[in-house]
Formats: structure tokens, C-alpha cells, sequence
């Protein structure tokens, strides 16, 4: 059964929720101010749902080639070219728009209370972070 714990009672019983978590193989969601943020979840389950995240990604270019590849067999290089740096495009948005998403949540999340000097400097903060994101993966 899924645990739903708030982000001090994380900070009290850490040990506790991970061992919950790692022993029970089921995940903690971690709540602030009765939203959820986060999920702790066992190690091989992270794993396992990076994998499935990485099957998924490479379904998703198989069928761009397949789709490319019917629509090439009477197209010039150029054209084929063109429809290349397209799907390539379209994956670049799709991967930035979520990076955004996430940089998005966290500001929304830390700016509930702070000054406009404040948020500026957490906006910031959020693109440097998608920055450095975009730069790891």
C-alpha cells in the first residue's frame, strides 16, 4: 500500500521511510502542504522505471525512422534531410518543454512565500538547474 508522508515528518523519521520504502518495495509519497512533490521510491524500481522510460524513447525514434523511411523511398536527399532534422527537432521540444515543466514546479513550489527579489533569484536558480540538467542527460 502506498505511504503518504509530509516533508517533516520526512525530515523526523528519514530512516524509517526508507527502510518502509526499501523493505516493503512499495513507494512513499512525500507531500508539502497536502500536494504531493516527491516519491521515494527502492532502488531496483527506479531502475526499472528508468528502463521502461528508455524503451519508451526508443519506441518513439523507431517509429519516427520507420515513418521517415516509408516516406523516403521517393524523396530527394534533400527532402529526406529536411524530415530528419524535423523529427530531431520535435524530440529536442518535447525534451525541453518537460525540463521546463519540472523547472516550473520547483519555482512554484519554493515561491509560495517570497519577495520579488526573492523570486527572481529562484527563477534563476531554476534555469541553471535545467540548464545543468539539459547539459547531464
Amino acid at each position: 500500500m502506498t505511504r503518504i508522508v509530509t516533508s517533516t515528518q520526512l525530515k523526523q523519521k528519514t530512516g524509517e521511510i526508507l527502510a518502509y520504502a526499501i523493505e516493503n518495495k512499495e513507494e512513499v509519497i512525500i507531500q508539502r502542504y497536502d500536494v504531493p512533490k516527491a516519491v521515494i521510491v527502492d532502488y531496483d524500481a527506479y531502475q526499472r522505471m528508468r528502463e521502461a522510460q528508455r524503451e519508451l524513447d526508443f519506441r518513439r525514434i523507431r517509429e519516427i525512422a520507420e515513418t521517415v523511411s516509408a516516406r523516403a523511398a521517393h524523396l530527394s536527399d534533400e527532402e529526406l534531410d529536411e524530415m530528419i532534422f524535423a523529427a530531431i527537432e520535435d524530440i529536442r521540444h518535447d525534451l525541453l518543454f518537460e525540463r521546463l515543466r519540472r523547472a516550473a514546479e520547483r519555482v512554484s513550489a519554493r515561491a509560495a512565500d517570497l519577495s520579488e527579489v526573492e523570486r527572481a533569484n529562484l527563477v534563476s536558480s531554476a534555469i541553471a538547474e535545467t540548464r545543468a540538467e539539459r547539459r547531464a542527460g
